[in-house]
């Protein structure tokens, strides 16, 4: 609608990173996992930035991004409008992508 693109919208974004784990769990050293706070500052960097129409591209984009780090072998990624119709909790879409 035209009238999303004049005002910023609010969007929840869920990911699930589908990675080895098994050197993270037997080392319990965290340089062996994936950074989680880099990788959501980088979808947040994302978001705030884009230009995009749709959710589907958004997920799109940053399921790219994501996939970006070699170590992770897919993501499951939710983008959710919560504000978007009156009567329900929110609207998105799901998406899986694996490298």
């Amino acid at each position: 609608m035209p009238n999303e693109r004049a005002t910023p919208q609010t969007v929840v974004i869920d990911v699930q990173l589908y990675c080895d784990t098994r050197s993270a769990a037997d080392s319990q050293n965290i340089q062996h996992t994936i950074d989680y706070a880099t990788v959501a500052d980088r979808i947040v960097a994302y978001a705030m930035a884009a230009q995009d129409y749709l959710i589907e591209t958004l997920a799109q984009n940053i399921c790219t991004q994501i996939l970006e780090d070699s170590r992770i072998k897919a993501v499951r990624l939710r983008v959710s409008k919560p504000e978007a119709l009156v009567n329900a909790n929110a609207v998105g879409v799901e998406i899986y992508r694996e490298r």
